[in-house]
């Protein structure tokens, strides 16, 4: 009789400890992260970055996170160099995502061709992103992933990369950025033809642009700031309206 108790009692005990347990399991597999912060990304929105790096439900699970993130492989992403993941609590986390430095792409076939500041083709998509500049009389054959775009003149991209950040800087609307056979830069800003002419002082260029713009902008026409001129500190340009 005695040892019926004993038993029992020790049933009891791991039953209770083992009930415990699956409680306390449950209780952790159903932690959840509802609360993520998205820091260093431009190409995507908050929600785009997480449904990229959380693609599934069971994604979110606190537990899976830290183990996938700990062990698991990274998501190959488009535009975005790498990304780091901190859990922050049991039910919240942060991304820094570190983005390619892409300053502009060129469509070929169907596809954007986006390149970086030494003109490497770092991203091909079907997605066009904004912000970018749109480049336009490149002319080449084939192109490799990862490697360098074959042009002639390798100027192209540092010049692309000054007119980028001048332009960022003075908030222009530049819809496209056109490159003759000789080199010649054409900036196309809605119903207006910017000729800047070959690459030699584009800093100065692109603030006369800016000084110009508010008396042109509702015209048609182009503004030729080629062969400008300064005469007693007054700019001197020809605009061409159209007919």
């Amino acid at each position: 009789m005695m040892k019926t108790k004993r038993l029992l009692k020790r049933l009891l005990i791991v039953a209770s400890v083992v009930g415990v347990l699956l409680i306390i399991s449950l209780a952790v597999w159903n932690l959840r992260i509802t609360e993520i912060s998205v820091e260093g990304n431009t190409y995507y929105t908050d929600e785009e970055v997480i449904s990229l790096i959380f693609p599934e439900t069971n994604d979110l699970h606190t537990l899976y996170a830290m183990w996938d993130n700990r062990f698991g492989d990274k998501k190959d992403i488009p535009f975005i160099k790498n990304y780091n993941i901190s859990i922050t609590g049991l039910h919240s986390a942060e991304i820094i995502v570190y983005e390619k430095g892409l300053i502009g792409y060129i469509p070929y076939m169907g596809n954007y061709l986006y390149f970086d500041v030494e003109g490497y083709i770092v991203e091909t998509s079907t997605e066009k992103i904004d912000g970018l500049l749109f480049i336009d009389g490149i002319n080449f054959d084939f192109f490799v992933l990862n490697s360098r775009l074959p042009v002639e003149d390798d100027n192209l991209f540092y010049n692309t990369l000054v007119l980028s950040r001048l332009i960022n800087e003075k908030n222009l609307e530049v819809e496209r950025i056109y490159f003759d056979r000789d080199m010649k830069v054409t900036l196309y800003m809605g119903d207006i033809k910017v000729y800047l002419g070959d690459a030699t002082e584009l800093e100065t260029k692109i603030l006369t642009l800016v000084d110009i713009w508010p008396q042109i902008t509702k015209e048609k026409g182009t503004l030729y700031l080629d062969n400008y001129s300064k005469v007693n500190n007054i700019v001197e340009y020809i605009f061409k309206r159209d007919t």
